[in-house]
């Protein structure tokens, strides 16, 4: 017999799960053990998001913010890049666009072909903070934003207001990799 996870593809969260396909939800097959796991309880559907790479798509285990968290150690400023043509997109790094162009942020990232454990840097939400350039003390605006989103590969806007002058991306980080990326020019 046949089994499929339900998704979201906005934040790739489970939706469902059943024996019986529906073409038109977006679903992936799942082992029947994975099946009879959720749908006894044993592990609850809500702490697992769909991954989707270039290969497969798979359902990985949440996180929640607090796993293994050291304020201390975890505030750390974005690397800031300005983006330019032919820019590429660097493999498994979750970037921040501000997208001076549409006044929006954005967020995205490129998962790579080889299989690999991205279950670590995906919680439920994140904090990020937008600070004057290069001060964490003068706080201008928080998103927060569905980490989940950057699990489907795609460019997505995290936050509709935007600032068009230079400012700084803080955020708590553990294992992430984050660029703040500057787009303020049209290809």
């Amino acid at each position: 017999m046949t089994y499929y996870a339900y998704y979201n593809p906005e934040n790739m969260k489970i939706t469902g799960l059943s024996n019986s396909l529906d073409t038109a939800r977006h679903h992936i097959e799942i082992d029947e053990e994975t099946y009879v796991e959720f749908v006894t309880g044993k592990k609850n559907m809500r702490s697992y998001r769909v991954i989707s790479t270039p290969t497969n798509k798979r359902i990985i285990p949440k996180k929640t913010d607090d796993d293994n968290f050291d304020i201390g150690k975890s505030v750390h400023e974005f690397k800031k890049i300005k983006e330019y043509n032919g820019f590429a997109f660097k493999e498994n790094t979750l970037y921040v666009i501000q997208d001076k162009i549409s006044k929006c942020w954005k967020g995205k990232l490129i998962p790579n072909g080889i299989e690999v454990n991205l279950s670590h840097l995906f919680i439920d939400s994140k904090n990020l903070y937008i600070t004057e350039v290069n001060n964490p003390n003068i706080l201008l605006q928080t998103i927060n934003t569905d980490m989940g989103k950057f699990l489907s590969g795609e460019e997505f806007v995290m936050f509709d207001k935007g600032i068009d002058r230079d400012v700084s991306l803080y955020a708590q980080i553990q294992h992430e990799e984050f660029v703040h990326l500057v787009r303020d020019h049209e290809d």
